[in-house]
């Protein structure tokens, strides 16, 4: 790639240090770095509990919603219309229906 524009400086990287990044810190460091993570793995928690609290609360309340909506009683017009056959039929001959 001889269109690529060359650097005219030498330049130097950080280099990298064998191990996890937790073990190029010193201890106090360490110490607080795991006291913020484990505050801030609690707090995700509690959000996270708080979010399907009222998640779980909003879909009772629609569904309570839903059932009040359902046990309104209908006209029989309503029913008839629809009605399937057999149900008239049932409705007719035995004088009960199967989904009241």
């Amino acid at each position: 790639m001889c269109s690529t524009p060359r650097p005219r400086g030498k330049i130097t990287a950080k280099t990298a240090y064998s191990g996890s990044l937790l073990s190029n810190i010193s201890a106090e460091a360490r110490l607080n770095f795991s006291s913020r993570a484990n505050m801030a793995d609690e707090q995700r928690y509690k959000n996270n509990l708080a979010n399907e609290k009222y998640r779980n609360e909003k879909k009772s309340h629609l569904k309570s919603r839903i059932n009040k909506n359902n046990t309104v009683n209908k006209s029989w017009r309503y029913w008839l219309v629809n009605a399937s056959f057999k149900e008239i039929i049932v409705v007719l001959f035995f004088g009960y229906s199967s989904h009241r």
